[in-house]
C-alpha cells in the first residue's frame, strides 16, 4: 500500500475517535486537539477533516428527519388516523 494511502487510513481511525460518545470517549477538548492536529499536517490533511465531518454530519441529519418522520406515523397511528 503506498505510504500517503496507509497515512490517511491511519488518519481514519483517528478520526473516528472523534464520534465516540459516553464512557471511555475522548474529551472535548481531546477531539479538539486531534483536529488541529490533523489539519496542521497539510492543506490536504485539512480537507479529509471536513469531508469526514461533513458525512457524518450529513448522515446525523438523515437519521434525525427520519426519526421526525416516524414519530409523526407513530402519533397518527396513536390517532386512528391513515398514514399518507
Amino acid at each position: 500500500m503506498p505510504q500517503a494511502a496507509q497515512r490517511i487510513e491511519e488518519e481514519f481511525s483517528i478520526l473516528l475517535d472523534l464520534l465516540r460518545v459516553g464512557e471511555g470517549a475522548l474529551s472535548f477538548d481531546q477531539k479538539l486537539e486531534i483536529v488541529q492536529a490533523v489539519r496542521g499536517r497539510s492543506r490536504d490533511r485539512g480537507l479529509l477533516v471536513d469531508r469526514f465531518l461533513l458525512e457524518r454530519l450529513a448522515g446525523v441529519v438523515g437519521l434525525y428527519d427520519l426519526v421526525a418522520c416516524l414519530r409523526r406515523g407513530l402519533y397518527q397511528l396513536g390517532k386512528g388516523e391513515r398514514l399518507s
